[in-house]
């Protein structure tokens, strides 16, 4: 499994010219939630890591080499 670092969450965010309201709307949680994910509070769940990163690919965010492999 693959684990987005904050950085890259908040990246993907930023490369698609949203705030994190409208972030946290597509993805069907809080704005909180999405806050939490991206000072590293907390950690997306494998589904919503997947969405996510499905995401960066659809609209071509490079996530760079931070990617994190998970056991």
């Amino acid at each position: 499994m693959l684990m987005l670092t904050p950085d890259q969450i908040k990246r993907i965010r930023k490369a698609l010219g949203m705030n994190s309201t409208e972030f946290a709307s597509l993805l069907g949680v809080t704005q909180n939630t999405v806050a939490r994910w991206e000072i590293g509070d907390r950690h997306p769940r494998w589904e919503m890591m997947e969405k996510i990163n499905n995401l960066a690919i659809k609209h071509r965010i490079e996530l760079d080499k931070e990617l994190t492999k998970v056991k």
